[in-house]
């Protein structure tokens, strides 16, 4: 009877033992199972999470580069075209006045020929007339005298012949 069931402890035993160490086992597998899988679906969204925001970044700052270049490029493009039409619309302005200014001293000689003419034909206009003016007074002058001489003597003759009578 003793015999008897120290063998049924020790088989009891090696059965339960046996049963405890599959149960852990099993438990174990599973536990160290689901934890790895757990770390591993964690660490690969990490890293998803991480590669997007990186890739996000990157592209948010490509834009942004891009934007500011091509923004500096139109500005600098519309500030030279501006300038450009600037030089160009200052020089129109000068050669108009170039312009202006000679066609100015154009007028300003022939006005000044007009003058100068106009006085040169008074002056031809005044000399004439004096010159007629100085005739004409020396004609008469010698006409009077003329006419003074003659009538002097006219009148001596008479006087002569009307003594001679008497």
């Amino acid at each position: 009877m003793k015999k008897n069931n120290m063998k049924n402890n020790m088989k009891n035993n090696m059965m339960n033992n046996m049963k405890n160490n599959m149960k852990n086992n099993m438990m174990n597998n599973m536990m160290n199972n689901m934890k790895n899988n757990m770390m591993n679906n964690m660490m690969n969204n990490m890293n998803n999470m991480k590669n997007n925001m990186m890739n996000n970044m990157m592209n948010n700052m490509n834009n942004m580069m891009n934007n500011m270049m091509n923004n500096m490029m139109n500005n600098m493009m519309n500030n030279m075209m501006n300038n450009m039409n600037n030089m160009k619309n200052n020089m129109m302005n000068n050669m108009n006045n170039m312009n202006n200014m000679k066609n100015n001293m154009k007028n300003n000689m022939n006005n000044m020929m007009n003058n100068m003419n106009n006085m040169m034909n008074n002056m031809n206009n005044m000399m004439n007339n004096m010159m007629n003016n100085m005739m004409n007074n020396m004609n008469n002058m010698m006409n009077n005298m003329m006419n003074n001489m003659k009538n002097n003597m006219m009148n001596n003759m008479m006087h002569n012949k009307n003594k001679k009578t008497f």
